[in-house]
């Protein structure tokens, strides 16, 4: 379990797609918990008319997990509401370093740029 701040963020690219706006996003964000760390996502997010969005990625973290340390990396997706909170899942998670053998998937939500987490981390024997 843990807590994430987004510390930056900043898009790349903006897109229309019918009444759908598309962002290409790259945000850092800190984390502090069973992850801690600071993280990077590379993000598409499409944003519908009543302000609901839909989002996907990946992160890749130079994190620290049961006092190991190394590069983390994994897939996140999810939704928002209008009125900025979101939730979603993160997947596929595999690291290097002394993280190489951690792996699991976890939950997150938020409001604005905070969010809680809780995940299912494990290291392969």
């Amino acid at each position: 379990k843990g807590t994430a701040t987004v510390v930056s963020n900043t898009t790349k690219s903006v897109q229309q797609d019918g009444q759908n706006r598309i962002s290409s996003l790259t945000v850092q964000d800190v984390s502090y918990g069973d992850i801690t760390g600071s993280f990077t996502n590379e993000e598409t997010l499409i944003v519908h008319p009543d302000n609901t969005a839909t989002f996907s990625g990946s992160s890749t973290c130079t994190c620290t997990v049961a006092s190991k340390s190394g590069i983390l990396k994994w897939s996140f997706s999810g939704t928002s509401a209008a009125d900025g909170s979101f939730q979603g899942q993160f997947f596929d998670l595999h690291g290097t370093g002394d993280l190489a053998k951690l792996h699991g998937q976890g939950v997150f939500q938020g409001q604005g740029a905070h969010e809680t987490y809780s995940s299912d981390l494990y290291f392969d024997s």
